[in-house]
């Protein structure tokens, strides 16, 4: 699952918000989501980041909310679980 969250980081459509574009955030935001047995993301949090985000946060979290994945096995069976990745601001 890490190297789908890797793959999914990367083509995230992110709303970047006015005050993060006007004063030039940058920095990296660590997003953990829940992934379900079928492999849906069930709920997404920043865990770490920048400060002040500028309300990078809130659109961090959406950005993860409309992940999909495959789901884990465990012995062969899907199971839930939790995955972080990182968002990086330039």
């Amino acid at each position: 699952l890490l190297g789908q969250a890797q793959a999914a980081a990367r083509r995230l459509q992110l709303d970047v918000t006015s005050p993060a574009r006007q004063n030039r955030l940058k920095g990296t935001f660590y997003v953990e989501v829940s992934v379900d047995e079928t492999g849906a993301v069930t709920d997404a949090k920043v865990v770490r980041g920048p400060v002040p985000d500028y309300g990078m946060n809130d659109s961090c979290r959406r950005a993860g909310m409309k992940l999909r994945y495959s789901p884990a096995l465990k012995d062969g069976v899907p199971v839930k679980t939790k995955v972080t990745f990182p968002i990086v601001m330039k």
